[in-house]
């Protein structure tokens, strides 16, 4: 049995389903969800109920809906994967009178995505080149040291001459506003999109049944400084913004040293 609804008629035993499927991408969280609703979005539950299948999707005009680093199928079974992607949109076409189009958009690891583009019953209409890394987080620091490349290497040395210093600080709404304007600037400099403060607000701030914390960077020295913003689970830490603050011209990498200092943590 499939079941289609709004994320907010869920009953606490829906909700539960999704969640005996173990640890799922992070944009695949009640959490990240009421953040996309707070930013305007609608968000709905597609699952199959006994084979725990499916994930959310959301919609900001009622016809284009968007399944974000999802659905959650069983990828171990490629006989499968064809039936339950059907499935799976024919129930999202059913949540609106208005429906015209669900887009997949995945960000798999390199080693899964080929076997799971081939998996699909239809051919991808583009592939983008993502900026997510996964990290595989050593016993030692020693031993994380060795993992990374000679060039970063060298930018720790230099960083750790000059005196730069990595603070983390706890996240509340003080400091969250500061990182929300710096990132604003940032992005507007950069020409990239920043979510609004009410994603931020209710993504870091509001109160959860997951296992959830997040933490602020700050590493600086002199008139340079990078803060980054930092979620951890149960399993696995996300690094999700960040942003650099340059008063002047440098070949030193606060960013650098705080993304190695995440690891070490």
């Amino acid at each position: 049995m499939w079941i289609a609804k709004p994320l907010d008629a869920l009953s606490s035993d829906e909700k539960s389903l999704l969640l005996l499927r173990g640890p799922v991408p992070l944009s695949q969280t009640f959490l990240w969800q009421e953040a996309a609703q707070a930013s305007g979005a609608r968000s709905f539950l597609v699952l199959n109920v006994e084979r725990r299948v499916g994930g959310f999707v959301h919609t900001f005009d009622g016809q284009s809906f968007e399944c974000v680093n999802g659905p959650i199928l069983n990828w171990d079974r490629p006989d499968l994967i064809a039936g339950e992607i059907a499935v799976f949109a024919q129930a999202v076409s059913k949540l609106s009178r208005s429906f015209r189009s669900m887009t997949l958009a995945p960000r798999w690891e390199l080693l899964n995505a080929q076997q799971r583009l081939s998996s699909l019953p239809m051919q991808p209409t583009e592939i983008d080149q993502a900026s997510t890394l996964l990290i595989p987080v050593e016993r030692t620091v020693a031993a994380q040291y060795q993992r990374v490349q000679p060039r970063m290497r060298r930018t720790l040395a230099r960083a750790q001459r000059a005196g730069v210093r990595v603070e983390f600080r706890d996240l509340d709404e003080s400091a969250l506003e500061g990182f929300f304007q710096g990132m604003q600037e940032f992005g507007v400099k950069k020409g990239f999109f920043v979510p609004p403060w009410e994603w931020f607000q209710k993504f870091t701030l509001s109160s959860c049944f997951e296992s959830i914390s997040f933490q602020i960077l700050n590493s600086r020295v002199q008139d340079l400084s990078s803060q980054l913003l930092v979620a951890h689970t149960p399993v696995s830490s996300h690094y999700l913004f960040g942003y650099d603050l340059r008063l002047s011209e440098s070949s030193l990498s606060t960013a650098a040293v705080a993304h190695f200092h995440v690891l070490e943590h």
